[in-house]
């Protein structure tokens, strides 16, 4: 399912990525383009789309110890998917370019777990 485009996909990985999913996640891998000037989100982002995996940590327990899910490209229609059937006013702030934070948490929750844990 390709609900959003890939710029709305990316917008919202980067609002999340770098600060509305920050209370709860983390990676401790360094960033797969850290040499391209992009920042991490982006270098990451662009990593998964292109087959890429990324490992999210929980941000309170000591730094890569606790998994909490793995980022791929699939992870982004699974989440869309459940967008649709759980939180249909997120498709609607994403499409109405209304989104904030709130509405990037819960879509990289739900790309990271698969369904919203927190907050």
């Amino acid at each position: 399912m390709d609900l959003f485009t890939d710029q709305e996909r990316e917008d919202l990985f980067v609002t999340a990525f770098e600060g509305g999913s920050s209370y709860w996640a983390e990676v401790s891998d360094p960033s797969p383009n850290s040499g391209s000037g992009d920042p991490a989100s982006i270098g990451w982002f662009n990593h998964i789309q292109a087959g890429g995996v990324m490992h999210v940590y929980d941000c309170e327990e000591e730094l890569g110890t606790v998994l909490l899910g793995t980022v791929t490209a699939e992870s982004f229609n699974k989440a869309e998917a459940l967008l649709v059937k759980d939180h249909r006013w997120v498709v609607g702030d994403v499409l109405n370019e209304q989104y904030d934070a709130e509405s990037a948490d819960i879509y990289f929750q739900l790309l990271v777990l698969g369904e919203l844990t927190y907050g």
